[in-house]
Formats: structure tokens, sequence, C-alpha cells
């Protein structure tokens, strides 16, 4: 009987610790891929976002280069940002909530022409989200 438990909390640990591990390992890019993808959509045009770095220990995240193109003309941005930074209180995600406690927003830049030009969002546009599977 103690052999089943001991057994349990070994299994238990080794998946504990290959999930830790996966979400380490691509966190930063799947943050990535929901700024560029859902913003996106509600921009109806592309959204490029260069690095998205989480800090566990912090309770940060930081955007580095967010592009979002203007859909009225697909070679000036809308807005683009240099660096985004936030910290926010990770008790409140326990509680559905999200409490930003500190936001730094450096090197705002509006309607400044595009390097590649952006992509039309829905409507009949030429990419497509993520979510259709």
């Amino acid at each position: 009987m103690q052999y089943f438990r001991v057994s349990g909390l070994v299994v238990a640990g080794v998946f504990a610790a290959i999930m830790v591990v996966l979400t380490v390992l691509f966190l930063d890019g799947w943050i990535k891929l929901g700024v560029e993808s859902a913003g996106g959509e509600l921009n109806k045009a592309t959204v490029n976002l260069n690095e998205a770095n989480f800090k566990f220990l912090e309770a940060t995240i930081k955007l580095d280069n967010l592009e979002v193109a203007d859909p009225a003309d697909l070679t000036k941005n809308r807005v683009a940002v240099d660096n985004i930074e936030f910290a926010f209180s990770p008790l409140d995600l326990l509680s559905q909530k999200v409490t930003i406690d500190t936001l730094f927003i450096e090197g705002i830049k509006i309607g400044q022409a595009r390097q590649n030009k952006a992509v039309k969002i829905g409507e009949g546009g030429e990419q497509s989200s993520i979510f259709d599977w």
C-alpha cells in the first residue's frame, strides 16, 4: 500500500515538473502569438510583436517593438511602441481579476511608415485567425 502512494507522488511530481518546464519554454511564444492574433482580429490589420518576455518571479510581462498597422493605409502603423512592461498581482488571477501594479510604456510613435506592408484581417482579408480550425 505504501508503494502505491510513493509511486503516485513520484508520477505527480514528474508530471508537474514537465508542465512547469513546458510553460517556461513556450509561454513567451504563446503570449506573442496571442497578442498578434487577437490584436490583429480586433484591429482588422496586422499586429507585429518582436518579443514577449514573461518573468515568473517578478510577475512581469515585457513586450518589445509592438506595431499595430493602420487598416486604412497598410503601409503605415496606427501606433508603434518600443517597450511595454507591466507588473501584475498573481494572487488576483486566482479570483479571476487582473490588477496591474505598474505600467511602463516607452517610445510611442503614431502614423509612421512600416518596413513591410501589412495585411488586412477578416472581412475577406488574406490572413486567417489561429483560432480557425
